[in-house]
């Protein structure tokens, strides 16, 4: 079994978090540090990223990008520089988005006798640049409907944002609290749409406000039901 995370956990680091290139920067480096204390080996899948709703889609292989090593042995407490080379020309109106996916390779001399190894491989973001002008543009939408209120975000960019908190509130609601107070982090790609149902009736026209804390900082959205 294989489990995706992008983040540290017993057994080895990934450093960075994600990797930027650009037309001016087509090189960039991730390092893997082996923190357990048997040697490992790790083979590299490089993939496109796409986004469908609010679900991550990395599963077709890319030829847009060249890792060297592909295939390694790391020994403990020993660090790998993997050098991530992009061989086709940025797009000019929108952002590249991949995914580089380590993955450990099963040593069947270590598994004990009946047991099923769980494999933990780390994704890490590589985005590109588009050659043109950067644009960022959030459009904000929540409508009724028969389950409740339908909130959506659509990234009108040509570059992917980070979301790290969402809070919604409304002066008709009965409540005092939130209509949505959402802390996890996540990214919306360039024409991507990430969407929230809420279970709440609020009349057509009823103000929402939406505040928002993204990478680049703060912002209050004020939109009415639809």
């Amino acid at each position: 079994m294989l489990l995706l995370v992008s983040s540290s956990i017993a057994g080895i680091t990934v450093s960075p978090v994600k990797l930027n290139l650009s037309t001016t920067d087509k090189i960039g480096l991730i390092n893997a540090t082996n923190t357990g204390q048997d040697s490992q080996e790790y083979q590299i899948n490089l993939y496109e990223w796409t986004q469908n709703g609010n679900a991550d889609v990395s599963s077709v292989p890319t030829t847009d990008l060249i890792a060297i090593p592909r295939i390694t042995n790391i020994k403990p407490q020993a660090s790998q520089a993997f050098r991530i080379g992009l061989v086709r020309e940025p797009d000019s109106s929108k952002e590249l988005t991949y995914r580089f996916v380590i993955i450990p390779i099963a040593n069947a001399a270590n598994e004990k006798p009946g047991t099923a190894a769980i494999l933990v491989g780390f994704s890490v973001p590589v985005f590109v640049a588009p050659t043109g002008p950067i644009q960022k543009k959030l459009n904000w939408k929540i409508q009724q409907n028969s389950k409740g209120l339908l909130l959506s975000l659509t990234n009108a960019g040509n570059v992917h944002r980070v979301i790290k908190t969402v809070q919604v509130d409304a002066a008709a609601s009965n409540s005092n609290k939130p209509l949505l107070d959402d802390k996890l982090a996540f990214y919306v790609l360039a024409g991507a749409t990430h969407s929230w149902m809420l279970n709440n009736q609020l009349p057509k026209d009823a103000a929402v406000t939406i505040t928002v804390t993204t990478a680049e900082g703060n912002m209050v959205e004020n939109v009415r039901v639809v």
